[in-house]
């Protein structure tokens, strides 16, 4: 048996979490830019953590400290704002993962599956580097040819739809040393019309700032958090010590993650990409502050592009005396007190639309 749909509405993309939500979306009549689907999904997050118990999953316990700049699923929470229905599961059955992803493809429903991508091509360095297999990656599934061998995908950083061979497709779905795909999927019901994009901004931005100020990423059994402004305070007071508290082979790995996650965030640990969604916000709803906002994220996406850089320099010398140098304690200590500010101007602004 086989199938490909029509699927013509594929941009190049910046992330996967909201890349592929994104050309769905117009696949179903509804026009979005990307930084506006991230925004939408409430994406903006700072998690920290040292991928160890304080990760409740063990599958996901990592032998690296995590830097990132964005939630886990985007595309959920855009779907809750808009009044889109979204179905997402997961099995260890690849017979079953297969037979129902196939189904919806028969019926013209591009599926976004959750893939180990370094096992296809090159945009993986963490594996060519140090080895690790990543799952969390999402491409679209438009197509199959069970008789060719072949499944079609659709992928972010891409122009052209992909043809790579079935049998490749169900093991990448299925293998990952670190964020193990599961062969996860899902696919989006529209509804005849979505919720108001006004009402969408407002709640997406409040619901943001709720997450950045009482995350509920926490070190069971401490009173430590390791995500939103509370994890930022906790990076800010390690990340001059990682040297001496990191291994080695950790300090590396982390490092070298930190500028992988920069880098398919278009820069500046996706506040950059956020910056972008409030001045599209300040479109719809006319709100000075928001342009504010905007501006503060663009000066933040700069101050994070530094600091990794300046992190990627020592790894690359493989001498760390920059993490104890002034000019690094300085752009850590302007990071934390916008990151605060910034919040605190959303806070302030969303409040307004719901009291």
């Amino acid at each position: 048996m086989s199938k490909l749909i029509e699927f013509e509405t594929h941009r190049l993309g910046l992330n996967c979490g909201s890349a592929p939500i994104r050309d769905m979306l117009e696949y179903n009549g509804f026009m979005f830019t990307e930084p506006m689907c991230f925004g939408l999904g409430s994406g903006l997050h700072f998690v920290y953590h040292h991928g160890g118990e304080e990760v409740v999953d063990r599958q996901y316990r990592a032998p690296l400290t995590v830097i990132t700049g964005r939630t886990e699923t985007p595309f959920v929470e855009l779907c809750s704002v808009l009044g889109i229905k979204i179905t997402l599961k997961r099995t260890h059955d690849k017979e079953i993962a297969w037979k129902t992803v196939k189904e919806l493809i028969d019926r013209d429903i591009p599926v976004a599956c959750d893939i180990d991508v370094s096992k296809i091509h090159d945009t993986n360095p963490i594996a060519e580097q140090f080895g690790y297999s990543m799952g969390g990656h999402k491409a679209i599934l438009i197509g199959y040819n069970e008789e060719r061998n072949e499944a079609v995908i659709v992928e972010n950083v891409i122009e052209e739809p992909v043809t790579i061979p079935l049998d490749a497709f169900h093991m990448i779905r299925a293998s990952a040393d670190l964020y193990p795909s599961e062969n996860e999927w899902f696919y989006i019901d529209p509804p005849q019309q979505i919720q108001d994009i006004s009402v969408a901004i407002k709640m997406a931005i409040r619901k943001n700032v709720q997450l950045m100020k009482y995350p509920a990423f926490s070190l069971y059994g401490t009173d430590k958090e390791w995500s939103g402004l509370p994890g930022l305070r906790v990076w800010h007071e390690e990340i001059m010590k990682w040297p001496s508290i990191l291994d080695k082979d950790r300090l590396e790995l982390s490092i070298f993650t930190a500028f992988i996650q920069n880098s398919i965030s278009g820069g500046g640990l996706f506040r950059k990409m956020y910056a972008r969604f409030l001045r599209e916000a300040d479109d719809h709803l006319n709100e000075p502050q928001l342009v504010q906002a905007s501006n503060m994220y663009r000066k933040l996406a700069k101050k994070w592009d530094a600091l990794i850089d300046m992190m990627m320099n020592g790894y690359h010398a493989k001498e760390y005396s920059v993490f104890s140098s002034l000019e690094f304690k300085l752009l850590t200590d302007e990071i934390l007190i916008m990151e605060n500010e910034a919040i605190q101007l959303l806070d302030e602004v969303s409040k307004k639309w719901f009291s």
